[in-house]
């Protein structure tokens, strides 16, 4: 988490999961808390994924995988 909160301030317009290595929604505990505080504050859920060139020293099989799964 971005911030040390345990509540979403009443300011905020929604919830940010910024999704890297775990890319599933099955099993994702983080996901899944993301969802829960997005659910209780009745904010959208957004979901962000970005791919960087030199992502754990990946090779091109790995970004293959990354991109169609």
């Amino acid at each position: 988490m971005l911030s040390k909160d345990k509540v979403v301030p009443d300011r905020a317009t929604g919830i940010v999961y910024w999704m890297s290595r775990d890319q599933r929604v099955q099993d994702n505990w983080a996901l899944l808390y993301a969802q829960g505080l997005a659910l209780k504050a009745k904010l959208p859920l957004h979901v962000c994924f970005c791919l960087v060139p030199k992502f754990l020293d990946a090779t091109i099989r790995h970004y293959d995988f990354l991109l169609r799964g």
